[in-house]
């Protein structure tokens, strides 16, 4: 069976933008690497995740440092190896964290991941233990295995190879011999496509701490074919986010307006609305998580509670601030069909879309029917421009069944009222047929993150993903709402 291997190098993450060693310090690579992280999550079928060295910056705090990144690595469905590289100057820090296994196997593949010492003039050398471990582990192993090191490796005369291994011929020559079928450095931020030397594939993975702030998929083959496939985590084009949230929302977790703005500039994120949960504007969270009341239709709204003018006052800050933000809503409906909203938001906000958040119970015979009348009152306002997660509310994190039989009268209200259906994936997994269906009648699709967290701001390399595996082979701006 195919084993696919998500390859990351150089994040360089650094608690702090300056410090004492002169390189790339990227304080928002922690967000980079929780991007692939959920990329992992949603996409399944990767079967591993592999860093390949200078994982952080060693200035100051470094076991806090590799801390962050390791909470953040747990969070993978699969096992990851990390390789310390050549920033990773705390070697004994390093180790704590990420013990280096002697080798790691999964079904019919052998990892080797070596952690090998690099040299005043910035070469590495291959010690003769490590070379004798490889033997070990080749000698009675009948599948596939790969090596995984942070110095660049080629054969002499193949790669370029400034920051080479002293030793690179007899390493070569040992891959090559004992039949290794994927070789795996970093260190050069640039990278390297494939190169074939025998049966081995040798790969340079490009640094994550550089734009386009790429990775790699690589998927090899029972024959030990390898292909690659390079996603890059700054957008090629301008994206639209549609759907975020801000610190108003009870559910948010490290929402921060300057750091919003440097991912915009970094990952080519060029409108953001802005679009606070209309229920936390004006319940406690007690309150709105219930639902008893307001969900049922109650009036009763505590003025002590009310917060519309502060989110009013936040957002246009925000723009204030920075005119790519957009201000909104993300207005909520009881199961009555009234809209929890105020004068002053409706007329005073720029960009709302609707969402229905909670049905009596989502598993009752009428569920469909009452979700297709609480979504029709949202869109009949005139002042919708999207549905947030349509169908969400009956499969939370994909558990549960979407009512498919509803799929066509959505979509023709859709269209009917020019609303746009919006693409999410948080805590979501949307349906390929409603889509289908979506993009046959004409429907806009919005991009939407719904961020909570600021690693999901503008994060559709999901959504690009599923568009094309459902049959999308256009422009994306084509289909796109845009802000």
């Amino acid at each position: 069976m195919p084993t696919t291997i998500a390859l990351v190098a150089d994040p360089h993450f650094a608690l702090q933008a300056t410090g004492s060693q002169r390189c790339v310090r990227l304080p928002e690579a922690r967000y980079l690497l929780q991007r692939i992280v959920e990329y992992v999550n949603i996409t399944g079928g990767i079967d591993l995740l592999c860093v390949a060295g200078d994982i952080v910056v060693d200035d100051g705090d470094t076991r806090g440092a590799l801390g962050i990144v390791k909470t953040i690595l747990d969070k993978l469905p699969c096992p990851y190896v990390v390789i310390p590289g050549n920033r990773d100057q705390n070697r004994d820090a390093f180790a704590e964290i990420f013990p280096l296994p002697d080798h790691l196997d999964l079904p019919g593949l052998r990892v080797i991941p070596f952690a090998d010492p690099t040299r005043a003039e910035g070469h590495a050398e291959r010690s003769p233990a490590d070379i004798e471990r490889t033997e070990r582990l080749c000698r009675d192993f009948r599948g596939r295995v790969v090596a995984l090191q942070h110095t660049p490796l080629f054969p002499p005369d193949v790669g370029e190879n400034c920051y080479g291994f002293v030793n690179a011929a007899a390493i070569c020559a040992q891959y090559r011999r004992l039949g290794i079928t994927l070789s795996i450095s970093g260190h050069d931020h640039i990278g390297l496509p494939m190169l074939l030397d025998g049966s081995c594939s040798y790969l340079r993975v490009p640094g994550l701490c550089e734009s386009p702030y790429p990775f790699q998929l690589a998927t090899i083959a029972d024959d030990g074919g390898c292909s690659f496939r390079t996603i890059k985590l700054r957008h090629d084009h301008p994206v639209h986010d549609c759907h975020t949230h801000s610190r108003f929302a009870y559910c948010c977790d490290d929402l921060d307006v300057a750091i919003e703005r440097r991912l915009m500039d970094m990952l080519n994120i060029e409108r953001v609305a802005v679009t606070e949960h209309s229920g936390h504007l004006f319940f406690t969270a007690r309150d709105y998580w219930n639902v008893r009341d307001w969900h049922r239709g109650s009036p009763v709204r505590p003025p002590e509670n009310d917060r519309s003018e502060a989110y009013l006052q936040h957002v246009k800050d925000m723009v204030a601030s920075d005119p790519r933000f957009l201000s909104g809503l993300e207005v909520d409906v009881d199961r009555n069909g009234q809209l929890l909203i105020n004068d002053r938001l409706r007329h005073n906000l720029d960009f709302l879309i609707g969402s229905v958040h909670f049905l009596d119970d989502p598993k009752a015979a009428d569920a469909p029917e009452l979700f297709l009348f609480m979504a029709e009152k949202l869109m009949a306002t005139g002042v919708i421009r999207a549905i947030a997660h349509p169908y969400r509310v009956f499969t939370w994190d994909g558990v549960g069944c979407k009512p498919a039989h509803t799929f066509d009268t959505m979509v023709a209200m859709l269209k009917r009222y020019g609303v746009a259906a919006e693409l999410s994936f948080h805590h979501n997994r949307p349906s390929p047929e409603f889509f289908r269906k979506c993009l046959a009648a004409g429907v806009k699709i919005s991009f939407g993150s719904d961020t909570h967290s600021l690693f999901k701001l503008g994060f559709f390399n999901p959504h690009f993903d599923f568009l094309r595996s459902i049959g999308y082979d256009g422009d994306f701006q084509d289909i796109a709402l845009r802000l």
